[in-house]
């Protein structure tokens, strides 16, 4: 209640399963998401799924994980995300999720360094 009385000076922190039912996304102008949505390897359809695939990683989650996080952006009307898990830029995989990111948004990286 408060973040829809006060959006402008408020945070709110989510799930990206309530993010996705959250039913204002017209309040955020700012999304952070921490870390890539990937599935837990561990969860029964992934390990079901997984028999399926020579590379279950790439060929099955990695998917999953662009389709999980466009919906996260797709689910904010305007405004601008950051995603702070360098696992998008930094892995062998990062391609993908890049190509697929770019048709919904423009991209700017940034390199921290600590």
């Amino acid at each position: 209640e408060q973040f829809k009385q006060d959006p402008d000076h408020s945070v709110i922190l989510l799930t990206p399963n309530t993010w996705l039912h959250f039913s204002r996304p017209d309040l955020v102008t700012n999304l952070i998401i921490y870390k890539i949505p990937f599935d837990p390897p561990s969860a029964t359809y992934i390990t079901s799924l997984s028999r399926e695939f020579q590379n279950p990683f790439l060929e099955l989650q990695v998917p999953l994980a662009v389709f999980s996080l466009r919906k996260l952006l797709n689910h904010l009307p305007e405004g601008d995300a950051l995603i702070m898990d360098s696992r998008i830029v930094n892995k062998d995989y990062s391609d993908i999720f890049l190509k697929n990111l770019e048709s919904i948004a423009s991209m700017e990286i940034f390199k921290a360094e600590w």
